[in-house]
């Protein structure tokens, strides 16, 4: 019993210098590069990042290294930095576009790869404004390469949140996150861009869907004030996105 309780601690030593060293060397890395000029390199840089909090989780439940401490979780630091893209003051144009396409490769790779109790909730979630927001396009005079760019990535986008929508079931339940979600769709069906309030209504029309029987009666009026509130935009094609929604 002795020699297996030194073991297990050894273990937990070269464990916690395996995650001090990711942290402080190669996730800052990875992070300065989430702008890379190359697709697939953005693309591998994306499905590191996830794997990482992915295997840092697991390992955390399979040998309790670390629980009740979050200094050396890769998810927190990740997630400032994707959450931030949007407002960031430090990415060029072009840059600035590539990295938010990483932060949609994030998302895609926590819908398809992660587990819906811990990604959804940790990443999808707070993620969900910044793929929003990322619909709007840059107004004033932009060249036709970089219109182009920008076309993409809201494409992309597009797809990742009806992916989103329609993909992940809030079923292990955390009633919370339903009305978290709930919030966020008040907040964008809100947002001065039309395309971004004719998303949230196709949006709120596939999640209401999926978890009608799952709502509380208070998160059930919610989700009707923001239809009923999307009906009655000015712009047709929110009006008519929300019509389906009731």
């Amino acid at each position: 019993n002795v020699l297996a309780s030194e073991g297990s601690n050894d273990e937990e030593i070269e464990l916690g210098q395996c995650w001090s060293h990711v942290s402080e060397a190669l996730i800052p890395s990875l992070l300065n590069a989430i702008g890379h000029p190359y697709d697939k390199c953005r693309d591998h840089i994306a499905s590191l990042l996830f794997r990482m909090c992915y295997c840092h989780r697991k390992f955390i439940n399979t040998l309790s290294y670390g629980k009740g401490s979050r200094s050396n979780d890769p998810g927190i630091t990740i997630m400032n930095q994707l959450v931030g893209i949007q407002d960031s003051t430090s990415y060029s144009f072009k840059e600035k576009n590539r990295a938010l396409g990483t932060a949609r490769k994030f998302v895609a790779y926590c819908v398809h790869w992660g587990d819906a109790k811990h990604e959804y909730s940790q990443f999808i979630v707070p993620l969900l404004p910044l793929a929003f927001k990322a619909l709007q396009t840059t107004e004033g005079e932009v060249s036709v390469e970089d219109r182009g760019i920008e076309a993409e990535l809201v494409k992309g986008f597009r797809y990742a949140i009806a992916d989103i929508s329609t993909s992940c079931v809030v079923s292990y339940g955390v009633s919370n996150d339903i009305t978290r979600v709930l919030a966020i769709l008040k907040e964008m069906s809100e947002h001065d861009n039309w395309q971004i309030r004719q998303a949230s209504a196709h949006f709120l029309r596939c999640f209401q869907g999926v978890h009608k029987f799952l709502f509380s009666q208070e998160q059930a009026e919610s989700s009707l004030s923001i239809a009923i509130s999307l009906l009655s935009d000015d712009r047709r094609e929110v009006s008519n996105a929300a019509t389906s929604a009731l």
